[in-house]
């Protein structure tokens, strides 16, 4: 699951440059993790922030 998060990432960011946006204005957050056996659902979190 962390490396399809990862994959995930990596193509939003990739069209964010192909759409212009600056590089400063974009970057990676670190995956999050959950113990083995921990009850959870699976989701996408995605900030937007303007300056």
């Amino acid at each position: 699951m962390r490396e399809l998060a990862v994959q995930r990432t990596v193509a939003v960011r990739d069209y964010l440059a192909v759409s212009g946006i600056a590089p400063g204005r974009r970057f990676l957050g670190a995956p999050k993790s959950v113990p083995a056996g921990a009850k959870w659902t699976p989701r996408a979190e995605l900030n937007l922030a303007m300056p």
